[in-house]
């Protein structure tokens, strides 16, 4: 349940370096929060660790755009 997780590590992206970041996080039971703005690489992620508790995943559109201003 995703309600009860109190910490969790934010990925920011989901590019290959973050993906096996978050296999040995999820391996080490911490929990995950997935953001990315490609819908592509949410959608991996899910297919990646949807089955395993304590993950989130976000998408952001122009979150980068947004920060720049």
């Amino acid at each position: 349940d995703r309600s009860k997780i109190r910490s969790a590590y934010i990925m920011c992206g989901y590019g290959n370096i973050a993906q096996e970041v978050a296999k040995k996080l999820i391996k080490a039971n911490f929990h995950i929060i997935v953001i990315d703005k490609l819908n592509s690489r949410i959608e991996k992620a899910k297919k990646d660790h949807n089955s395993i508790g304590g993950v989130a995943f976000i998408k952001i559109k122009n979150i980068f755009k947004n920060l720049l201003l």
